[in-house]
């Protein structure tokens, strides 16, 4: 995942909102947005190469997601996919801050993980260490930490922050979609990247919209093929069941 964008308590009947785009190789094996037969409650696509995901939510209202963070010279040394802290916090049913307390940073490549448990948003990296409880505000997060305002990130929240009065599935698709943008190398990632990206081996797979309610939220997803070619969606909507 490559651009998360977030209105977090912006209007009262919508506490979180969120557009995010997947940039990725297209050979790596991947399902799109799923009910997940080992775990029922999560709803979220799945890399099938390491079994977790980079953007997900549960029957109970949590939702996490994770990007990776952009370094020329990553730990070689870590033995865990990124995508398994998503999945694990979408297991688990401990606050984010307790969940966030015993991540094992060194473990894992460079990553910013938001989460959300119903009550508080909380952001980590493992490059920084900075775990922050965020407050209501507009946020984009990309390959660097939280408040750096590369090109995707500034455009992206501006984009989101329009929509925030009247948020719309198909209207946050389609703001992270951009079938005129140019194509970028896979890695590292670049500062003055835009938020869609275009490539034959490496781009934009797919774009995630969540619009959470007091009871419910509803989730689509979009994916892609080489060069920004619309492939198939998928859209659901589900009430809470609080444990």
């Amino acid at each position: 995942m490559c651009l998360i964008l977030i209105g977090y308590r912006q209007r009262c009947e919508h506490p979180l909102v969120i557009a995010a785009n997947r940039d990725e190789f297209f050979k790596r094996p991947t399902k799109s947005l799923h009910f997940w037969r080992d775990h029922p409650d999560i709803f979220a696509g799945r890399d099938e190469e390491e079994h977790g995901t980079w953007l997900g939510v549960t029957r109970s209202g949590r939702m996490a997601a994770v990007t990776n963070w952009t370094e020329t010279e990553p730990n070689n040394d870590a033995d865990l996919s990124r995508g398994h802290l998503v999945a694990d916090f979408l297991k688990s049913r401990e606050n984010c801050s307790k969940f966030v307390a015993k991540i094992e940073g060194p473990r894992y490549r460079g990553f910013n993980f938001v989460a959300y448990d119903g009550q508080e948003l909380i952001y980590f990296s493992n490059r920084t260490l900075e775990c922050r409880t965020l407050k209501p505000g507009i946020y984009g997060l990309s390959n660097t930490r939280l408040g750096d305002k590369w090109l995707r990130v500034i455009k992206g929240e501006r984009k989101l922050s329009d929509q925030m009065e009247h948020p719309v599935l198909k209207n946050l698709i389609h703001t992270l979609f951009d079938p005129h943008g140019v194509e970028f190398q896979p890695a590292p990632e670049k500062h003055n990247a835009p938020c869609f990206i275009l490539g034959e081996r490496y781009g934009t797979r797919s774009t995630t919209a969540l619009i959470f309610d007091r009871s419910s939220v509803s989730v689509r997803e979009q994916t892609y093929g080489p060069m920004g070619k619309r492939l198939s969606f998928v859209e659901d909507h589900f009430a809470f069941e609080r444990h």
